[in-house]
């Protein structure tokens, strides 16, 4: 079983981000070097934080990563994903939080993706950090 959610559409895309706490989408591509090199930390960043709010039982915020190919087909609108995410280059990363962009970063450093998750979800808690590593 996969930790990312399958997203095939645009509209499915909506439906995640309005029905989770945090959204995190990854954009990369399968000619990047450096998406390839973050392939690794970044699915045990989510698998660490995903159990990690297990934990917390039913009180818990729910959160999602989406993993996407830039130069996939958005189905339901003709158009790549890269074009229509208007990412300008990969690694690329977007982070929602209550139906609204948080934040987007570039490149490979994972630790300003981690904040940022922990801050989102910290706001939810309002509680003391979530330990996501």
């Amino acid at each position: 079983m996969s930790i990312y959610h399958e997203c095939k559409s645009s509209q499915n895309l909506r439906t995640l981000i309005q029905n989770n706490n945090v959204v995190v989408v990854k954009l990369g591509a399968i000619w990047c070097g450096p998406c390839k090199a973050i392939k690794s930390d970044f699915d045990a960043l989510a698998v660490r934080t995903v159990e990690n709010l297990k934990q917390l039982g039913e009180t818990r915020p729910s959160i999602s990563f989406i993993s996407i190919d830039i130069d996939d087909m958005c189905q339901d609108n003709g158009r790549k994903w890269g074009d229509y995410l208007n990412c300008s280059g990969v690694p690329m990363f977007i982070i929602f939080s209550h139906g609204k962009t948080k934040n987007t970063f570039m490149g490979g450093d994972l630790n300003p993706i981690m904040d940022c998750i922990d801050d989102c979800l910290n706001k939810f808690l309002n509680t003391t950090p979530v330990e996501s590593v």
